[in-house]
């Protein structure tokens, strides 16, 4: 897990941290660790997450409790920058 932490409504320890990828309240990446798998996938400060597998993420809240219901390998984030989605897709 990472030890730094960011101000500014970020989930503390979740998966996606592990990632290098934090998520503030209103669904948009916030910080972006350097060289981190985050950063390699192209992702961008601002980037807005929508979808999380087949599950859409309407709340902060939910993201926690839909990363821990996955069991699959794959994880798929879709995304939105500039009113264009995009999906990534990385291993657990």
């Amino acid at each position: 897990k990472l030890k730094r932490k960011i101000t500014g409504g970020l989930i503390p320890q979740t998966y996606l941290e592990s990632i290098g990828l934090w998520i503030n309240y209103k669904l948009r990446i916030s910080y972006i660790v350097k060289n981190s798998l985050a950063q390699k996938l192209g992702l961008k400060k601002g980037d807005k997450l929508l979808k999380i597998n087949k599950n859409f993420i309407k709340s902060y809240s939910q993201i926690k409790k839909v990363l821990s219901k996955i069991r699959d390998k794959q994880i798929y984030l879709l995304l939105s920058r500039n009113d264009f989605q995009f999906f990534v897709h990385f291993r657990r």
